[in-house]
C-alpha cells in the first residue's frame, strides 16, 4: 500500500508521526508532502518527503499560525463581507498556490490512501480528485475543525470544480488521538487511536534521569513560540513571569528553547534553566507540572504523563478553545487575561495550586489511564489497509 501524508505546518504532523511508522513497520510505502517546514520535520523523523510551495513565499506565510480562523489579521475585507467570507478568501488564494503541484505529485506517486491533518483542505481536494479514501488525522482536542470543513464546502466549492471534484469532499475517516472523554460532542465521529508523544528528536539531558530535589516545571512556548518572542515580546513576558512564579514557589523551570534565539529571551530568572531545542516528551517525565500555550499536541503530552497543566494562551481560537477544556474538566489551570498571564503574582497563585492540589494531577492520571486503553497507531495499520482496498 502506498499513503501519501500532507500536512499545513510542523506542529499538525507530529501526532501523525507514529502512524506513519507503523504503516511503514508493516511494510508499506510513505511519503510526506507539505511546505518546506513540514518537510524537514517529516525528514528528522525518519520519512520519505517531497516539498510543494516555497519557504518564505506567500503559500508558506498563509500557513502561519492565524491563517486557518483569523483572516482579519492581514487587513479589511470588501464592505460587507463576513468573516467566514474573508476566511474563505484566504483559504483559496493559499491553496492556489500550489494545489496543481500537490496534485502532480499525487498523480505520480500513486497513493492508495490519503492521510492529511484537518486543516490542510488540499489532501481532501487531491484525495477525491485521485479517487482514493481520505483520512483526516486529528492532532488533538478539536473544538473547530467540523465547523471549518462546513465553511470549507462553500467557500472552496469553485477552486474545486477547476480540479474535477464536484464538491469540497469530506473525508473516509477521522482518526483521533483526544482520548473520548474530553471530544467536543459537537465534533464529528472519528476513530480513537492512542496518542504517542512525539515531539521531535534529541538527546536525553543527564539531569532527566536523577532525582528531584524541588519541584520542577517544564515551560513549552510550543513550535511558533521561538518565532513569536522575537515578534512581539509577549512570550518572553510570560516566561519571565512564570519564573519568578517559579523561584517564589521554592521550584524550577526548564525551558526547551532553540540555542540561536536565546537572545529574545531577555533575562530569564535564575530559577530557570534554559536549554537548547530537547523535544517536550522527553522532558514530561521528568517534570511535575507543564506551562504552555495551548497547544493540542502539549495538551496530550501532558496528558500522557499524567501532569496537571497550567495553560496560558495566546490568541488564537484553538489556544483558547484547549485552556478552556483544560480547566473545565479539572486537568489544570488556564490564564487567558492578557494582563495575569505577564503577572506572576497570578501566575503564582496557579503554580502553587497546581503543585500542592492533587486533585488536578488525579484528574491527569485518570485520563493518562484512558489514554493507555486506546488502540495504538500500530493496531490501525489493519483498518487503513482495508479502508484503502
Amino acid at each position: 500500500m502506498r499513503v501519501l501524508f500532507t500536512a499545513l505546518v510542523p506542529s499538525h504532523l507530529m501526532p501523525m508521526v507514529p502512524l506513519a511508522w507503523g504503516l511503514r513497520a508493516a511494510g508499506h510505502d510513505v511519503l510526506v508532502c507539505g511546505m518546506p517546514e513540514v518537510v524537514a520535520a517529516a525528514r528528522e523523523a525518519g520519512l520519505l518527503t517531497r516539498p510543494i510551495g516555497a519557504e518564505g513565499n506567500e503559500i508558506a506565510r498563509l500557513a502561519r499560525p492565524g491563517a486557518i480562523e483569523r483572516p482579519a489579521v492581514t487587513g479589511p475585507g470588501a464592505p460587507g463581507e463576513s468573516h467566514w467570507e474573508r476566511a474563505g478568501r484566504r483559504w483559496e488564494r493559499r491553496l492556489r498556490g500550489y494545489l496543481g503541484g500537490f496534485l502532480a505529485l499525487a498523480r505520480g506517486f500513486r497513493p492508495d490512501l490519503v492521510v492529511t491533518d484537518p486543516v490542510e483542505f488540499g489532501g481532501l481536494i487531491v484525495g477525491e480528485a485521485l479517487g482514493v479514501p481520505t483520512a483526516v488525522h486529528r492532532w488533538g482536542p478539536d473544538t473547530v475543525t467540523t465547523v471549518l470543513h462546513e465553511r470549507a464546502g462553500t467557500a472552496l466549492a469553485g477552486l474545486c470544480a477547476e480540479y474535477g471534484v464536484a464538491a469540497f469532499p469530506d473525508p473516509g475517516m477521522i482518526i483521533d488521538p483526544c482520548p473520548p472523554s474530553l471530544r467536543d460532542p459537537a465534533a464529528a465521529p472519528a476513530r480513537s487511536v492512542r496518542f504517542v508523544p512525539y515531539n521531535g528528536t534529541g538527546i536525553l539531558p543527564p539531569w532527566s534521569l536523577e532525582p528531584r530535589t524541588a519541584p520542577r516545571v517544564c515551560i513549552c512556548l510550543g513550535m511558533w513560540g521561538s518565532q513569536a518572542v522575537g515578534q512581539d515580546g509577549d512570550r518572553a513576558a510570560v516566561v519571565r513571569a512564570v519564573g519568578e512564579a517559579v523561584a517564589a514557589a521554592g521550584a524550577t523551570a526548564v525551558l526547551p528553547f532553540p540555542a540561536e534565539r536565546h537572545g529574545d529571551l531577555g533575562d530569564v530568572p535564575a530559577a530557570v534553566h534554559v536549554i537548547d531545542r530537547t523535544p517536550v516528551g522527553l522532558l514530561a517525565g521528568a517534570c511535575d507540572l507543564m506551562v504552555h500555550h495551548g497547544g493540542g499536541g502539549l495538551t496530550l503530552t501532558a496528558l500522557h504523563h499524567g501532569l496537571p497543566q497550567l495553560v496560558v494562551p495566546q490568541d488564537e481560537p484553538f489556544l483558547g478553545a484547549t485552556a478552556e477544556l483544560v480547566e473545565d474538566r479539572g486537568l489544570g489551570l488556564a490564564i487567558g487575561d492578557p494582563g495575569a498571564r505577564r503577572d506572576p503574582e497570578a501566575i503564582g497563585k496557579a503554580l502553587t495550586r497546581l503543585l500542592e492540589d492533587p486533585g488536578h494531577r488525579q484528574g491527569a492520571a485518570r485520563i493518562a489511564d484512558e489514554m493507555k486503553e486506546l488502540p495504538s497507531p500500530a493496531a490501525l495499520v489493519s483498518l487503513l489497509e482495508e479502508t484503502a482496498g
